[in-house]
């Protein structure tokens, strides 16, 4: 009782969380988001990978 009594409110109802540090954004490059690509040919490579 005499620890309760020494803390705060304010101290207890706080989040123990630690704040999230903030993720680097994995941006390409503007021609490459911009560019047109066929769905058989991204299945194409992608098979072509695989063997």
């Amino acid at each position: 009782m005499l620890l309760a009594g020494r803390m705060s409110l304010k101290q207890l109802a706080t989040s123990m969380l630690k704040p999230t540090a903030a993720q680097a954004k994995g941006y390409v490059d503007g021609s490459i988001a911009r560019s047109y690509v066929t769905t058989a040919r991204i299945l194409n490579l992608a098979a072509g990978k695989r063997s």
